[in-house]
């Protein structure tokens, strides 16, 4: 018992004696405080969000979903998959044909205006012709 007073008493006295440290204001510890407070405001909103029970929706009606069409299955001939195959490229290759063209896209006009300005096609013929 005494051993326990004595050490009461001990912790007491550091307590009354021990100097005083003024608390120091810093703005980068603000600042973090802030930061905390707001990342824990999150963190607590998004909790609660998880949690919450979801609003039951409607399932959706079968006559929405339209049936996936495949290019080519397992048991289609090759000559058969190579003509949907041919017949797939070519529709591609017209939409690209006829697909508008970016405004900054030179010609092929105004490249060989610049061709025969410059030279550059005169020089090359010759060049071929040597």
């Amino acid at each position: 018992m005494f051993l326990i007073n004595w050490i009461r008493e001990w912790k007491q006295m550091k307590r009354d004696y021990a100097p005083v440290v003024p608390e120091v204001h810093c703005e980068n510890c603000d600042t973090l405080r802030i930061q905390v407070e707001q990342l824990r405001l999150d963190n607590k909103t998004l909790l609660n969000r998880l949690l919450d029970k979801p609003i039951e929706r409607e399932p959706a009606s079968p006559e929405t979903f339209q049936p996936i069409r495949t290019s080519a299955s397992r048991h289609t001939p090759w000559s058969v998959r190579r003509q949907m195959l041919e017949t797939e490229d070519r529709e591609k290759a017209k939409l690209l044909k006829n697909a508008p063209k970016p405004a900054d896209a030179v010609s092929d006009e105004e490249v060989a205006d610049l061709e025969r300005e410059v030279g550059v096609a005169a020089k090359e013929r010759e060049s071929q012709a040597s």
